[in-house]
């Protein structure tokens, strides 16, 4: 399946844009790849609170691919924020930066323009979770 530009689908550019490449949805669970930029990162090595940004960032891609698909194009990409963090489980110290991560979104529930999804970063190909959390976003119109 192919899938629009990640420019036309949130707002993020490098190098504060984690999220690389949408790899699917199977079973209920949006699937993207990317990776942690040197830039953002000491000797190779950044925050787990990263991971979380991934996640974000994963579900306004998810977001804006269901808004897609019920509205239409839209000519600029919507604004969301991270607004809430919760059950947050750090299993690492730092994630690596430049290595090919994996990030899980499992939608919650909500109602537009609050929504709630739980994420999970992985090495890519691991089941091991690296950090994993419920996140609240809200989407501006």
């Amino acid at each position: 399946m192919s899938f629009p530009p990640l420019d036309d689908l949130i707002p993020h550019r490098p190098p504060m844009r984690l999220i690389e490449e949408i790899v699917g949805e199977v079973d209920g669970v949006f699937v993207c790849r990317g990776s942690i930029p040197a830039e953002l990162a000491i000797d190779g090595l950044a925050s787990p609170m990263l991971g979380i940004e991934m996640g974000a960032q994963a579900a306004a891609v998810m977001a804006a691919l269901d808004q897609q698909a019920t509205e239409g194009d839209r000519k600029a990409p919507a604004i969301g924020y991270l607004v809430s963090i919760r059950a947050a489980r750090f299993e690492t110290p730092t994630l690596p930066a430049g290595s090919p991560l994996t990030v899980s979104v499992r939608p919650l529930g909500g109602m537009r323009p609050l929504a709630s999804y739980e994420i999970s970063v992985t090495a890519d190909g691991s089941p091991e979770s690296y950090v994993s959390a419920t996140i609240g976003t809200y989407l501006t119109a």
